[in-house]
């Protein structure tokens, strides 16, 4: 079986992103309110990136000037991202679960600039369609209860015999 590090690589879909009282499983909130949408993308040589947004985001700028500041501001609300090196720590060979430290070096809300965030990983197969399953490990207080955190992730679409985009938009400060 491959390794899990080389299960792992490549680019994953958002699918949930959910709390669940760890006292009670029935309980279930959405902590990213609205419809978001994002990918996390792990790399070969130790890197990965994940950008959330809400879909609900209006359109900003346009021009050489990505928008107005409140705009920006409310971009920002709706958004979260990091990226930055990672490093696993498997329990052995060819399982389907393992430690996955992210060490954030740029990030949005900048509270995560610097930090590392160690997450439970667990990689599912369900009728052909691959899972990334990513936890905190320990519960968070959320609304005065303790809950997990638990994010779903599937396998993206191989897009590397993409031809062409779907649209062609102009860059923020493109000649």
């Amino acid at each position: 079986m491959a390794s899990f590090r080389s299960r792992l690589v490549g680019t994953w879909e958002l699918v949930s992103f959910r709390a669940l009282n760890i006292e009670d499983a029935s309980d279930v909130i959405h902590p990213l309110q609205g419809d978001w949408h994002g990918l996390i993308i792990y790399t070969a040589d130790g890197y990965m990136s994940v950008q959330m947004q809400n879909r609900e985001v209006p359109r900003t700028g346009g021009g050489p000037v990505p928008g107005k500041p409140e705009d920006l501001a409310e971009l920002t609300r709706r958004t979260t991202n990091y990226t930055g090196p990672y490093h696993l720590e498997e329990p052995g060979t060819g399982g389907d679960e393992a430690k996955v430290h992210h060490e954030t070096v740029i990030a949005i809300p900048s509270i995560y600039n610097g930090i590392t965030q160690t997450r439970l990983a667990r990689l599912l197969n369900e009728d052909g369609v691959e899972q990334l399953i990513l936890t905190t490990g320990e519960p968070a207080m959320i609304e005065g209860v303790k809950r997990d955190i638990v994010v779903t992730w599937r396998r993206a679409k191989d897009n590397s015999t993409s031809s062409k985009p779907r649209q062609e938009v102009s860059a923020p400060f493109s000649k």
